[in-house]
């Protein structure tokens, strides 16, 4: 890699970044008192792109560490596609942020409603 490809790729990735985890910041916001509950969702935070693998049945069956190890892979998974993508060029680093973005919107209100369920 080149010196200055970081500086160009930086902004994208923050960017990425941003559009994976901001539509989670209503964990931060709600209204619910700031107990063991919502402390073990905003620890959650960071694997919580991946939060479709973990609620899959077989895999919401097993012990708890199971389930946060296969969301924390389908978000490293996710970033690591993501990343991938924004090497690619302008057009499809924007349709990919845009796709993300709109992916982690959804995942996100999924969170929500397993959240106050």
């Amino acid at each position: 890699m080149n010196p200055g490809a970081f500086d160009r790729l930086a902004p994208r990735i923050f960017t990425a970044l941003l559009c994976l985890y901001a539509p989670y910041a209503w964990l931060a916001f709600t209204s619910h008192p700031l107990d063991a509950y919502r402390l073990h969702w905003i620890k959650m935070w960071p694997i919580l792109p991946g939060l479709l693998v973990g609620v899959i049945p077989a895999v919401h069956r097993q012990p708890d560490w199971v389930g946060f190890s296969a969301m924390g892979l389908a978000t490293v998974s996710i970033l690591g596609l993501v990343a991938l993508l924004l090497s690619k060029g302008r057009r499809l680093a924007i349709g990919t942020l845009v796709v993300a973005g709109l992916l982690s919107c959804l995942n996100s209100m999924l969170a929500n409603g397993l959240f106050w369920f």
